[in-house]
């Protein structure tokens, strides 16, 4: 299990088409988005799914480089959680725009360069 994973939950590694069948939450675009506009993250992230306690939520862990992170995908309530060994962010629906947060904030925080 990856070091940034909750140890008090288990997970199933899952396909992104997977998961895009199975999560219609909160969110539910952002990898989408990943994927069109930062594809050098898109690229190398591995997608999870909870099997015990959060099991709606959707993770995936970024661990193509030297600077690992998390993002979960909350639908109950409503959050863009991003985190690693040092920072941790929840944007939810007082964002007026949750997807242009998200990617700046991965720019800027999570990959330390200069978000548009």
């Amino acid at each position: 299990m990856h070091p940034l994973l909750s140890r008090n939950e288990t997970y199933q590694e899952e396909s992104f088409e997977a998961m895009q069948l199975r999560y219609q939450g909160f969110g539910k675009d952002l990898y989408q988005r990943i994927r069109v506009e930062l594809p050098e993250v898109f690229d190398h992230l591995i997608f999870y799914k909870a099997t015990r306690y959060q099991t709606t939520d959707s993770y995936a862990i970024h661990d193509g480089d030297s600077k690992p992170f998390a993002i979960q995908l909350d639908p109950d309530i409503a959050l863009i959680i991003f985190w690693n060994l040092t920072v941790h962010v929840e944007i939810g629906t007082w964002s007026q725009d949750e997807y242009g947060e998200a990617l700046n904030f991965i720019k800027s925080n999570l990959l330390n360069t200069k978000a548009n």
